[in-house]
């Protein structure tokens, strides 16, 4: 984990995965550790803009707080995902994509949107695509997670996205 995954691609292994040069970590977290209790956590005071208006009008979402998104093939799970990641530049608000068995083809329009809003500048992506080996898959998830805790014990604001958790559900 570390200050230069923000702006790169990454796999659950740490390998990068957009060919812009080597990447040095800052520190090794583990990825198989306790959440914390419910009495240690800070009570919701500051909600996350997703900047779709219907959903902050209606769910706001408050930072240290879960959403789960459920819905059908082809209903907008993952442009919800991406327009909240859009909405978070100039917030100091950091922000992870876990991309769990997506094929390469639907990675490739999430990172063009990225760069073509300049998300890299605070946002990384950790891949694993469909044609990644089952362990990967398996992983993908709790890599993101201990990279999202590195910027969080450093005093950041972080939002995670895991896109798509059955993937990681049939490798598990």
């Amino acid at each position: 984990v570390g200050e230069q995954f923000i702006g790169r691609i990454v796999n659950p292994l740490g390998e990068i995965m957009d060919g812009l040069g080597p990447l040095k970590p800052d520190a090794m977290y583990p990825i198989f550790i306790d959440a914390p209790s419910i009495l240690e956590r800070k009570e919701l005071s500051r909600t996350l803009e997703t900047g779709l208006k219907v959903v902050d009008a209606m769910i706001p979402v408050g930072f240290g707080q879960r959403e789960l998104i459920l819905g059908d093939k082809m209903t907008g799970k993952t442009t919800i995902c991406t327009d909240t990641i859009l909405n978070q530049k100039n917030t100091g608000v950091l922000c992870i994509y876990c991309a769990i068995g997506k094929s390469y083809s639907a990675l490739s329009k999430v990172v063009q949107l990225f760069l073509d809003h300049d998300c890299f500048e605070y946002s990384c992506i950790v891949a694993a695509l469909a044609s990644a080996p089952p362990g990967q898959l398996y992983l993908a998830p709790y890599v993101a997670c201990a990279i999202a805790e590195y910027f969080l014990h450093k005093g950041k604001h972080v939002f995670i996205a895991f896109d798509d958790f059955t993937k990681h559900a049939w490798s598990y």
